[in-house]
């Protein structure tokens, strides 16, 4: 267990990095619209709450279509150790996380180091890469950029992501954000 030193340095460099991601996001949203929505505040507090419904021991995301990270992001500043790997094609999202993890390196570099960005789609990211990364923690993959479960489950069909559990942020009927594992 983590001494009381290193838990509220880590809650002092959380909160850090949390407002560099916000700030960072609001101006690169501003020019090149990485997010469809201007409330980056809701959306990360709407992410916060749908990683709730993972369990605490799963420290590894693949966060697919991460435009903005918004989902992956939370998970890396919220999670004690926690690893995600970014996978996003859109070369203009990615290089926002590209700029987004040099800024978190100026902050934690332990956190940098537990980010990966790939500029892809998910049918073309290796299983080994992704396997080494995590190196025996146990993953999850999660996403908010899918129009549809079922699109996301074609996708995750035609990838070597197979036999990982799929959690899907979508809106309910009630338009409230949940982040439920699909089947």
């Amino acid at each position: 267990m983590p001494s009381l030193q290193i838990v509220e340095l880590f809650h002092v460099k959380q909160n850090l990095i949390k407002e560099c991601f916000v700030s960072e996001l609001k101006a690169w949203n501003r020019v090149h619209r990485i997010t469809g929505s201007n409330d980056i505040d809701l959306l990360y507090s709407e992410s916060l709450e749908g990683l709730k419904s993972i369990p605490q021991n799963i420290l590894g995301f693949i966060d697919v279509g991460a435009g903005s990270g918004i989902m992956g992001f939370p998970a890396l500043v919220e999670r004690l150790g926690a690893r995600v790997c970014f996978v996003e094609p859109d070369i203009k999202k990615a290089s926002f996380l590209l700029q987004l993890k040099t800024k978190v390196r100026a902050i934690d570099s332990s956190i940098a180091d537990n980010m990966i960005i790939m500029i892809k789609d998910i049918q073309s990211v290796s299983r080994e890469t992704i396997d080494q990364f995590f190196s025996g923690c146990p993953y999850v993959l999660i996403s908010r950029a899918f129009s549809g479960s079922t699109t996301l489950k074609d996708a995750v069909a035609k990838s070597p992501m197979q036999n990982i559990d799929v959690f899907f942020f979508h809106a309910t009927q009630t338009n409230k954000f949940v982040l439920e594992k699909l089947q």
